[in-house]
């Protein structure tokens, strides 16, 4: 049986995100670890806290990547590993630490200082984030409009029913007044701080690649679906993930390109099922999965398990 494991970005947090699993001791000892080596206290806000304590771009980041890695590393303790993998911006990271690129105490401490750099980005910029859902045509053709050109910048296409842009707010809140009616889209404003994978995060990424130059970045054990190109990708350093800060997120081709893959079963790490709905009118037909709960990890464990018993015992 081939599995990917999906990893959502920025905006899937949610309050108390840690109380579900922490009961896992796995889950907990990863939690403990990596909070004690973090600049923000990932233990306290993922037991204890409302979700506007936790949706700054300086807390979330640290926040998900540590949930994310201490889910993997539940799911790995039940014999569950990925063959494939992939991240949705942020989650690209922890795309990277299941496929041993680095480990988890660099993966921490890298999304630390993007967090840091970002926010700082944030707070100067004042842009915003809007997703576009209709018909992909109309969408591109809402982009070209004369007024919007070096105004209004791509940042995700998810699907060939959404993409999302990024801009400055005023320009951001009038294009969505404007093309809303005209294309008859749907338009809604995302809770992420900025318009992130866009040039107003070129600070950032320039700083990140200084940060990062010292770190040794290893080839994938396993492959990596690289979100910017939608392409497996066998190299991973400062500079091509630096470039992630700015470059377009291109989900709809990472998803394609896995659906080519052949794989049997997609494990999304969120928290939440975002990455599963966009994949509602893909071509992928076999068995989906989200992780809500230690609930989820342990029938998973016994569907697994069955299946590889059949399989050894030819029953397949």
């Amino acid at each position: 049986m081939t599995i990917a494991f999906l990893y959502s970005g920025q905006g899937s947090q949610v309050s108390n995100m840690y109380q579900n699993f922490y009961r896992d001791p796995v889950f907990k000892d990863t939690i403990q670890r990596l909070s004690s080596s973090s600049k923000v206290p990932i233990l306290k806000l993922g037991l204890e806290t409302r979700d506007a304590d936790i949706n700054g771009t300086r807390v979330a980041q640290p926040l998900i990547i540590a949930y994310q890695m201490a889910i993997t590393n539940v799911l790995n303790s039940y014999n569950i590993y990925a063959d494939i993998t992939a991240g949705m911006s942020l989650g690209q990271y922890s795309a990277l630490a299941e496929a041993d690129v680095l480990n988890e105490k660099e993966i921490l401490e890298i999304v630390d200082k993007r967090a840091e750099y970002m926010a700082i980005d944030s707070q100067s910029n004042k842009t915003e984030m809007l997703a576009l859902v209709g018909k992909l045509v109309d969408i591109l053709k809402a982009l070209s409009e004369e007024e919007f050109k070096n105004k209004i910048f791509l940042s995700n296409i998810n699907s060939d029913m959404q993409v999302v842009v990024g801009g400055k707010k005023d320009d951001i809140l009038e294009f969505q007044k404007r093309i809303s009616e005209k294309y008859n889209l749907g338009t809604f404003l995302l809770k992420n701080e900025g318009a992130f994978h866009t040039k107003y995060y070129n600070k950032s990424s320039l700083k990140l690649e200084k940060f990062m130059e010292s770190f040794k970045f290893r080839r994938p054990s396993i492959p990596v679906i690289d979100n910017g190109t939608g392409q497996i990708s066998k190299v991973y350093n400062a500079k091509i993930l630096s470039k992630h800060m700015t470059n377009l997120v291109d989900w709809k081709s990472s998803m394609d390109r896995l659906v080519d893959y052949d794989v049997d079963m997609i494990i999304e790490i969120g928290p939440g099922r975002q990455l599963l709905k966009m994949m509602k009118d893909s071509n992928f037909n076999g068995k989906k999965v989200s992780i809500e709960s230690l609930e989820d990890i342990k029938k998973l464990g016994e569907f697994y398990y069955e299946k590889s018993c059949n399989y050894w015992l030819g029953n397949s």
